[in-house]
This record gives C-alpha cells, sequence and structure tokens, in this order.
C-alpha cells in the first residue's frame, strides 16, 4: 500500500518527505508539532499551506472566563 498524505490523501512521493524532513525546521513551531503527530505523511502543497498559514492561539478556557 502506497503512503497517503494525511490531510488530501494523495500519494506521497519519495521527494516529498524527503522536502519536507529537510524544511521542517524552518517551519513554526506549532507546524512541526502538526506534522510530527502524522509522522512526516504530508504532501508539498499542504505542508506549503500549513507553513503559510497564522496559526493563533486559543485561549483556554479559564483564561476567556477572566476576560
Amino acid at each position: 500500500m502506497a503512503e497517503v498524505c494525511k490531510y488530501c490523501e494523495v500519494d506521497l512521493s519519495t521527494m516529498d518527505i524527503v522536502y519536507i524532513e529537510s524544511e521542517v525546521r524552518t517551519a513554526p513551531k506549532k507546524v512541526q508539532n502538526l506534522i510530527a503527530t502524522h509522522r512526516n505523511m504530508v504532501c508539498y502543497n499542504c505542508f506549503k499551506r500549513l507553513k503559510n498559514m497564522k496559526i493563533v492561539n486559543v485561549p483556554d478556557k479559564e483564561k476567556r472566563d477572566k476576560i
């Protein structure tokens, strides 16, 4: 069975995996964690989208109650 992207379910090529492993260090820490949870099984296009996406911290319920 071929490996597929965990987000868009496209077949992964060897180049996708190699590129992501080499570039993951330049991504924000939260993106690195998202990719690591899927064991780097993310295609090039999804990686680029994740890397360019602005990830906002969602406050905990307790923090929202204090405001």
